[in-house]
C-alpha cells in the first residue's frame, strides 16, 4: 500500500524510483518511488512511498530526483555495540539518539543496542540510559553478550565482570534482566555463531551441532558476523544455501563505536569499546 502525502509537504524534497525488493528473493521487483524531506540536523522525513505509476507528478515536480539501483525496507542489525564514536554501554541518552539516527540514515530502521560483559551496577545504569531512545521508538532494544562467558574465551570482555548465572553476582545480574525483560519473541539468539566458541572437532564436536540443530527445529535463531573475516565467505554460503538454517539466520555486524567515527590527529579514530 502507498503511504499517503503530507497535505503540506515540505522543503528539500528528494525522489528515487527503483525496483523495489522484497522479502521473497524469488518475486519479481516491483518499480516504486520514494519521496523523502532532508532536513539539516534532523532525521530524513518520509513523505510518499508507492508503486511508481501512482506517485503524484505534482510532488515529483517538487523533488530533486536521485538515482538508486533498489528500494528496499530498512535493514535491522540485532547486534552492534556503537558507531560514530558513540559506545552504547556508556554514552548518554542524547548520544545515543544522535548514532542511531546515523544509523537509519544508512538504512538500518531497527537496532538491538549490544552491551559487553558488566557487572550488576554498571549493567542497570547502562540499560536505564537507554530506556529514553526505547522509549521514543528509536531502539527496538538491547543485547547482552555477557556476563555469563567462560573466562577461557572472555575475548574483548573484562575478565573480572565474568560470572555463572548461579553465582551472587550472577544472581544479581538476573535480578536486573528479569526487571526490563520485554514481551517480545523468547526464540533464543546464538550470539555469533562460531566467534569466541569452542571449535568443531570430529571426537569433541563442542556446541556447534547442538546450535545448528536448534535453528533447523526452530527453536533457536544463529547471528552471523558476514564481514569475511569473522566467518569466511565459503561457511557463509553453505549455512545461507541450507534450507533448514536460512530463514534462522541473523546477518549482524558487531560494529562498535570507531565504526563510522572521523578520524582525528594524524588519521587515528577515537578509541571505541575495543
Amino acid at each position: 500500500m502507498p503511504s499517503p502525502a503530507c497535505s503540506e509537504p515540505p522543503d528539500g524534497l528528494v525522489a528515487a524510483t527503483a525496483p523495489l525488493v522484497g522479502p521473497d528473493p524469488g518475486a519479481d521487483p516491483v518499480p516504486w518511488t520514494a519521496v523523502w524531506a532532508e532536513e539539516d540536523g534532523a532525521e530524513d522525513v518520509l513523505v510518499w512511498s508507492g508503486p511508481a505509476d501512482r506517485a503524484s507528478r505534482a510532488l515529483l515536480v517538487r523533488a530533486r530526483p536521485v538515482p538508486a539501483l533498489r528500494l528496499s525496507s530498512t535493514l535491522m542489525d540485532h547486534h552492534v555495540h556503537g558507531g560514530t564514536g558513540v559506545d552504547a554501554a556508556t554514552a548518554d541518552p542524547d548520544a545515543v539518539v544522535r548514532w542511531l539516527r546515523s544509523l537509519r540514515s544508512a538504512g538500518v530502521g531497527r537496532t538491538l543496542a549490544s552491551l559487553p560483559a558488566l557487572g550488576p551496577e554498571a549493567l542497570a545504569e547502562a540499560l536505564e540510559r537507554l530506556r529514553g531512545p526505547w522509549e521514543r521508538g528509536l531502539l527496538a532494544g538491547a543485547h547482552l553478550e555477557g556476563p555469563f562467558l567462560s573466562p577461557a574465551r572472555a575475548g574483548a570482555h573484562a575478565p573480572e565482570v565474568l560470572c555463572p548465572p548461579d553465582s551472587a553476582a550472577g544472581r544479581r545480574i538476573q535480578a536486573v534482566i528479569d526487571a526490563v525483560r520485554g514481551a517480545g519473541d523468547p526464540t533464543p539468539v546464538v550470539t555469533h555463531l562460531f566467534n569466541a566458541m569452542r571449535p568443531f572437532h570430529h571426537r569433541d564436536p563442542g556446541p556447534l551441532p547442538a546450535l545448528l540443530a536448534a535453528a533447523r527445529q526452530g527453536r533457536a535463531r544463529l547471528e552471523l558476523i558476514a564481514d569475511g573475516v569473522h566467518v569466511a565467505d565459503e561457511v557463509l554460503a553453505e549455512l545461507l544455501e541450507d534450507p533448514g538454517l536460512a530463514p534462522r539466520i541473523l546477518l549482524v555486524s558487531a560494529a562498535v563505536a570507531a565504526t563510522g567515527a572521523r578520524a582525528r590527529r594524524g588519521g587515528r579514530a577515537p578509541p571505541g569499546r575495543r
